[in-house]
């Protein structure tokens, strides 16, 4: 009997640490744009607060997108706080399935409802506090505290499968119509786009009402993120602070796109007027046209 004891004392901890949850390391998903990758981070984190996991590290690898040398190994820390809690004695599993990264994604971008994607984003993911800096002298130097449009236009690879095509011209010209529908013609105009023809049109049509950042734009329809000629970190940065000053804008007019996607999660409240629907119905979120407030 004593001996029984002791043989269940020896093999019980590694009992109960076969038994332990695994933390789930998300550090590989070099073919996704910046906000695919950030919505599959919101869907692992729901997953864990359903009990799947016992902690959760984010620390993207070198042969991602948006990695920079210059700026760090895991570029996800190049824009937001490092995110790595959970017990050290958990057996670590990295999510390499693309199946399974594509559910995290599919759920953070349309399944989750905005305000629990909201709740998420503000308990565990924190924007570098010079980034929000930015944002804000960004925004205050150009609208002074006053409510404008945001405007999203996604012109390159977007149309390959996942939504239909709409060119500059027509998209300019709806979103012409749309604000003169709605009596917004006093606004000033945020516009992301990755396409410089698009905002050369905007600028055409709208004249000084236009603001942009000073992003990179695609000028031959080869997406700006696949480019690894052109520098990672500010690949990212262009398009969170596009994607964060839209979510800041009264009233929302956006292409398909998981950037306007994500803009409409950091702001629950946002109203938006869809132009192109993606090519399935259930991969965007519900749009409702209103004045600004």
């Amino acid at each position: 009997m004593i001996k029984k004891l002791l043989l269940l004392l020896v093999f019980l901890p590694s009992f109960v640490l076969s038994n332990e949850k695994p933390h789930a390391v998300l550090d590989k998903h070099p073919g996704s744009g910046f906000f695919s990758c950030f919505q599959i981070a919101i869907g692992l984190l729901d997953d864990y607060e359903q009990g799947t996991y016992s902690g959760v590290s984010i620390s993207f690898k070198e042969d991602t997108l948006y990695y920079d040398k210059r700026y760090g190994k895991n570029w996800w820390n190049y824009y937001f706080e490092p995110i790595s809690f959970g017990p050290s004695t958990a057996p670590r599993l990295s999510l390499y399935s693309t199946r399974k990264l594509g559910t995290y994604a599919y759920q953070a971008g349309f399944a989750l409802s905005r305000d629990r994607c909201k709740k998420l984003i503000d308990k565990y993911i924190k924007i570098k506090p010079e980034i929000t800096h930015s944002l804000n002298t960004f925004l205050l130097d150009h609208f002074h505290n006053k409510p404008f449009i945001g405007v999203q236009y996604r012109g390159t690879d977007k149309f390959i499968a996942e939504s239909f095509p709409l060119s500059p011209q027509k998209a300019c010209q709806m979103i012409k119509q749309l604000i003169e529908e709605k009596g917004l013609e006093e606004y000033k105009i945020f516009v992301a786009t990755d396409t410089e023809q698009f905002l050369q049109l905007m600028k055409k049509t709208f004249h000084k009402k236009i603001v942009s950042f000073n992003a990179m734009r695609s000028s031959n329809g080869k997406a700006v993120h696949f480019q690894r000629n052109l520098s990672g970190y500010k690949k990212g940065l262009d398009a969170l602070l596009d994607c964060l000053a839209l979510s800041r804008s009264s009233f929302l007019i956006r292409t398909s796109s998981n950037l306007s996607n994500t803009a409409l999660i950091f702001n629950p409240s946002l109203r938006s007027h869809l132009l192109n629907r993606g090519t399935n119905p259930t991969r965007d979120r519900q749009d409702e046209g209103a004045h600004p407030q």
